[in-house]
């Protein structure tokens, strides 16, 4: 589980820093 989580968190990251992308270009 932990190391399901430390997965799942660069993820939830780039995911992140996709949509802040996508908003500053919009």
């Amino acid at each position: 589980l932990a190391n399901l989580g430390l997965s799942s968190l660069p993820v939830a990251t780039a995911r992140n820093f996709q949509v802040s992308c996508s908003l500053v270009l919009a």
